[in-house]
């Protein structure tokens, strides 16, 4: 038998346990003042696009600032591009100008990327 989770007005059906796990992450990282890596795969159609939503508004709705960005085949020309741009989405980026533009010639190096981010 699938899951149903209630979120708001939507219903994701078979989802309970990726959102279980993601909402844990976002209330461990509120309650201990550390970060987390929440990492949603999958084929398409099956809902990654409704946790990511949903999980990304509790984040929001904890005090975070959240940034947010996609990966798909065209980013493999160049691996690091959805990391600088989920630092400079949203109402308020999670880099500033000036932090962008010195990560920003890292773009083709993820490793020193992800060390200096």
């Amino acid at each position: 038998m699938r899951s149903v989770v209630f979120v708001g007005v939507h219903v994701l059906r078979g989802r309970a346990e990726p959102m279980s796990s993601a909402l844990h992450v976002v209330h461990r990282a509120k309650r201990s003042g550390q970060g987390g890596i929440i990492l949603i795969t999958g084929e398409a159609g099956i809902g990654r696009t409704a946790v990511l939503d949903t999980v990304r508004a509790e984040a929001a709705s904890a005090g975070f600032v959240v940034g947010m960005s996609k990966a798909d085949e065209a980013d493999h020309v160049s691996p690091g591009m959805p990391l600088l741009l989920a630092l400079r989405s949203g109402r308020t980026p999670l880099a500033s100008s000036k932090a962008f533009d010195d990560v920003n010639t890292l773009v083709d190096q993820p490793l020193l990327l992800i060390d200096r981010v």
